[in-house]
């Protein structure tokens, strides 16, 4: 099974890399998605023969939320509140009704970022264009297999 490219980028960061996730501005800027909405129904509406659930929860290390892949079993949806295919697992997220004040809510924290073509924060908590290793990063995630 072929898997879209912000899977595979996911699927890579996760498991490979071993990291927690990706901000939603890296997400948007590696797979040249027109906004955060195009993303965000792609994980909604996507495939479920995905062998890992997409999880949207707050990375307190970096202070963003972030898109996470957990190596949990499909189960994991059955205890967060879910856009379709996508987990919410975010106290303050969770208050949201409806994916369209989750768009809202996106947008506003991250529409300056993306429009501005700063995906990655870096070590200093500044927004930037990627690095040479994101590209890289980005380039081997886009070749690999799951």
């Amino acid at each position: 099974m072929e898997f879209k490219p912000w899977y595979r980028l996911l699927d890579y960061w996760c498991h490979k890399k071993g990291r927690y996730g990706l901000t939603i501005p890296f997400m948007v800027g590696a797979i040249k998605a027109k906004d955060i909405e195009e993303i965000f129904n792609e994980i909604r509406f996507g495939d479920d023969q995905r062998p890992y659930p997409v999880v949207l929860n707050f990375c307190e290390e970096i202070d963003e939320y972030v898109l996470s892949m957990p190596s949990a079993p499909k189960k994991y949806f059955d205890d967060c509140k879910a856009f379709e295919r996508l987990c919410i697992d975010d106290d303050k997220l969770e208050n949201l009704d409806t994916f369209e004040q989750l768009l809202v809510f996106m947008n506003a924290k991250y529409d300056k970022y993306i429009k501005a073509g700063t995906y990655s924060k870096d070590n200093n908590g500044s927004w930037n264009g990627f690095s040479p290793t994101d590209i890289s990063d980005i380039a081997k995630a886009d070749r690999s297999k799951l």
